[in-house]
């Protein structure tokens, strides 16, 4: 599927969570870092403890937030 602004338009992840799941498809990557757990609805919002960015340099804030890298369109 290509992705458009009108397909963009379809996810309202506020009320329907699994429209974004519809357009993009996740994939888990394994990597060398303490475990914790992040919610898939939590991909949009600020990585609220600073200690897991610090701890982890593989990890990147979200788009629009302070020193935000990671685009969850992508």
């Amino acid at each position: 599927m290509e992705i458009t602004p009108e397909v963009l338009a379809t996810i309202d992840s506020a009320n329907d969570p699994d429209s974004y799941f519809a357009v993009f498809n996740n994939e888990i990557h394994a990597i060398d870092a303490s475990p914790f757990s992040v919610g898939e609805r939590q991909y949009f919002y600020r990585i609220s403890f600073e200690s897991h960015l610090r701890k982890n340099p593989k990890l990147t804030q979200t788009l629009n937030w302070e020193d935000g890298t990671f685009n969850p369109y992508e």
